[in-house]
């Protein structure tokens, strides 16, 4: 996509779907739109995810940026 800035990617291995072993996918990027900016988190699927302080920080710092 352009004008994306990838933050964090995901490696898929040992999947049980051998078409998605070995493919790399953005899970958290932001880019400029317009005047504005979009920010995208895959991470925190679950509730529980939130209790981990590097995923509340990725959060954290990617809703200060589109606020910005």
């Amino acid at each position: 996509m352009p004008g994306v800035e990838v933050l964090a990617v995901t490696r898929f291995d040992d999947n049980p779907y051998p078409w998605i072993n070995g493919v790399v996918m953005p899970t958290v990027w932001r880019k400029k739109f317009g005047r504005g900016k979009v920010f995208f988190s895959a991470l925190g699927h679950g509730p529980d995810e939130f209790e981990h302080e590097a995923m509340r920080e990725i959060l954290r710092r990617g809703l200060l940026w589109a606020s910005r």
